[in-house]
């Protein structure tokens, strides 16, 4: 199985779950109290939810490294991406019970035009299930773009999902560049493939190949029966498909004006996450950028982007830029003499002074440990040639950075 095909997996199931927590959370809602009954029941659905939303970023993240090792590409991330950072939030910024409770708010309509309350329940039911499905296939192609920004001379080219509409057909396969907004639409599943430019013209389709690759049935099921049989006539599918009609990037739409149309002000309590020049400018709790919104913000010029990035929390360690050139793990102190100091010397010198050097592998917690491991593996492994070993050992170096080392996390 290839690493698209894994993740793409991994994401489905995901999905699939996120759907049916949902639809148990919708049997909760109470006909005779709608309201009350489902802020109860999506309380406690929004926790399982950022639980899935982390692991969805992480499976994302994961294929990344792997996805340009197999194609012979892997190019290794200036900085490390967070997956907790997309957690608690829609990634359009919404928060989790703003985006859920859509459907809820469209069967009280419904109720109020007439409609008895548990047919109106049952009729947006499905709704609701689709916004948590699509929610979480959202929030791996935020993280995956986000990704694809940290890696120099890395864009990405659209994989359709099976199924795929007329629409993703027509925009699968070009080559975009790391701050170009994915487009998809209501029901989208379609992924990021990075890459670097020149590999991606060496992948790009043509639509009309994947046509003809369709049954005359399904040609007019994706594409409607008159226009695919315009195409099949000898039009052209570019002019009789308009591939941007009901389709934008997350965020694309401006909000009270503001020339940065989409942020957030989830996790902006504490350091990270605080955007200051917001803050003075909209004189609010100092909203957080989605990843979106530092792209747009950067205009094109990517070392802003990832100063964006780091400043409004999506990044995990900035530390690896200062020291990933010299491609050398920490030599411990040299004692007198230039003899090294033993890490048994280091660590009862530790328990007689009360002092520990924290890079000093003998006086380490064992949590300290296993991040200085998986930093000395992926070093290792760059210094190398076997690009799947360096995608492996990335991704074990950034689970590490995320957990700082510790084994149990909440």
């Amino acid at each position: 199985m290839t690493p698209l095909e894994q993740s793409s997996q991994q994401l489905n199931r995901l999905s699939a779950t996120a759907a049916k927590a949902m639809r148990h959370s919708w049997s909760k809602i109470s006909e005779t109290d709608i309201l009350d009954s489902w802020n109860d029941a999506v309380a406690a659905y929004m926790q399982v939810y950022a639980r899935m939303q982390s692991r969805a970023a992480t499976v994302a993240l994961d294929a990344q490294g792997s996805l340009l090792a197999s194609a012979g590409d892997y190019i290794m991330p200036d900085v490390f991406i967070n997956p907790t950072a997309f957690t608690g939030r829609a990634a359009s910024g919404a928060t989790l019970r703003e985006y859920l409770s859509g459907p809820v708010y469209d069967a009280l309509t419904l109720i109020g035009k007439g409609m008895r309350a548990r047919q109106a329940l049952d009729y947006v039911e499905s709704r609701a299930e689709t916004l948590a499905a699509l929610g979480i296939a959202d929030i791996a192609r935020q993280a995956a773009g986000a990704d694809t920004a940290t890696r120099p001379g890395v864009g990405y080219i659209r994989v359709c999902a099976p199924g795929a509409c007329s629409r993703c057909m027509i925009l699968a396969g070009r080559f975009y560049r790391w701050n170009q907004g994915f487009l998809r639409h209501p029901h989208c599943y379609c992924r990021h493939f990075p890459c670097t430019q020149k590999i991606g013209e060496q992948w790009m389709t043509d639509p009309m190949e994947a046509f003809d690759n369709l049954s005359h049935e399904e040609q007019d099921r994706r594409f409607g029966k008159y226009s695919a049989q315009a195409i099949r006539d000898g039009a052209d599918i570019s002019q009789i498909v308009n591939a941007r009609s009901g389709v934008q990037a997350i965020g694309s739409k401006g909000r009270a004006g503001r020339t940065v149309p989409d942020f957030t002000t989830y996790g902006n309590a504490n350091r990270r996450g605080f955007n200051k020049s917001f803050y003075n400018e909209y004189h609010g709790t100092g909203p957080r950028l989605t990843p979106e919104g530092c792209y747009r913000l950067a205009a094109g010029d990517r070392e802003k982007a990832l100063e964006l990035l780091d400043d409004n929390g999506y990044i995990v360690d900035q530390s690896w830029r200062d020291w990933r050139e010299t491609m050398q793990p920490n030599a411990g102190r040299m004692g007198r003499g230039g003899r090294a100091k033993s890490h048994a010397e280091a660590y009862r010198q530790a328990m007689r002074t009360g002092i520990r050097n924290p890079d000093e592998l003998g006086t380490m917690t064992s949590a300290e440990r296993r991040l200085y491991e998986a930093r000395l593996r992926y070093i290792r492994a760059l210094s190398g040639s076997d690009m799947n070993e360096m995608a492996a050992a990335e991704r074990n170096f950034r689970h590490q950075l995320a957990n700082n080392g510790e084994i149990h996390v909440r």
